[in-house]
C-alpha cells in the first residue's frame, strides 16, 4: 500500500472545514490556555546547550513542579481525545459527549503517552533513526484508543503498529513535512505579531502579549498532530477493511 499523501492532507482540510467551530474551541480551551498557562506560572529554564548544568536545571524544574504539569499534561490529553471522539467515534457524539468519552479513556491516553515517550526514548538513545521511526508507528494510537473504545494502552500501541505497518517512513515523511511547515509558519506570524507588540504596547502589556504569542506554536503544532492522527486512522482502518 502506498500512502496518499494528497487525500490525508484533503482529509484534514475537510475535517477543518465541517467542524471549524469545534476544533477551535476545544484546541482553544484544553490546548491553547493550558500551555498560555505554562508560559505563565511554570515557564521551563533558558536551556543554552546540552550539558550537565544545563541538565541538571531542567530536572530540578520537574521535580519542583511535576505535580501543575502533569494536570496541565491530563488537560490536553482531554481536548485530544474530545477532538478524537468528535472526528472517528462512529456513535458521533456531541461535544458534551466527546469530553465526557475522553474523560473516561483519560487514563488510558495517558498511559499510552507515557508508554510512547518511553519507547521513542529508547530508540533516541539507541540512534536518532529508530526513535524517529517509532514516532510514526505509533501515530494512530490515541485515534484508536478514542474511535475504538480501547481501554488497554499496551492494545492501543499495538493496533498502531498494526495500521502502520509497512508505511512507517511515509507516515513519518507527512508528519515531518507538516510539523515543519507548522512551526515555520507560526513562527514567523509570531515574529510579524510580536515585533511591534513589544514596541508599542507598554512593559506589562508587552509581557502578556509575548506569552500569549508564545503559546500559539506548541498549540497549533499539537492540533496539526491530532488531525494528522485521525485522517491516518481513517485512511489506514479503512484500507485495512478493504473499503
Amino acid at each position: 500500500m502506498k500512502l496518499s499523501y494528497d487525500a490525508i492532507w484533503q482529509d484534514i482540510l475537510a475535517m477543518l472545514k465541517a467542524h471549524a467551530d469545534i476544533i477551535l474551541v476545544v484546541a482553544g480551551a484544553f490546548m491553547f490556555l493550558p500551555t498560555l498557562a505554562q508560559a505563565i506560572y511554570l515557564a521551563p529554564p533558558q536551556m543554552d546547550g546540552i550539558d550537565q548544568k544545563s541538565m541538571q536545571n531542567l530536572a530540578l524544574y520537574y521535580e519542583a513542579n511535576i505535580v501543575p504539569l502533569l494536570a496541565l499534561r491530563l488537560v490536553t490529553l482531554l481536548g485530544t481525545g474530545t477532538l478524537l471522539a468528535l472526528l472517528l467515534h462512529p456513535s458521533r457524539p456531541t461535544v458534551g459527549g466527546a469530553i465526557a468519552a475522553s474523560a473516561q479513556m483519560l487514563p488510558s491516553l495517558f498511559f499510552v503517552s507515557l508508554l510512547q515517550q518511553l519507547i521513542m526514548l529508547g530508540g533516541f538513545l539507541l540512534l536518532i533513526v529508530p526513535g524517529l521511526y517509532v514516532i510514526a508507528r505509533t501515530m494512530v494510537s490515541d485515534a484508536a484508543v478514542m474511535a475504538e473504545d480501547v481501554r488497554n494502552p499496551l492494545r492501543a500501541l499495538a493496533r498502531s503498529f498494526d495500521l502502520t505497518r509497512g508505511l512507517g517512513w511515509q507516515v513519518f515523511g507527512l508528519v515531518a513535512i507538516l510539523a515543519v511547515v507548522t512551526w515555520i509558519t507560526t513562527s514567523a506570524l509570531v515574529a510579524i505579531i510580536g515585533i511591534p507588540t513589544q514596541l508599542l504596547l507598554p512593559e506589562g502589556g508587552a509581557l502578556i502579549a509575548r506569552n500569549i504569542l508564545s503559546a500559539i506554536t506548541p498549540t497549533t503544532l499539537m492540533l496539526v498532530f491530532v488531525l494528522l492522527s485521525a485522517s491516518f486512522y481513517r485512511a489506514l482502518s479503512a484500507a485495512k477493511s478493504g473499503i
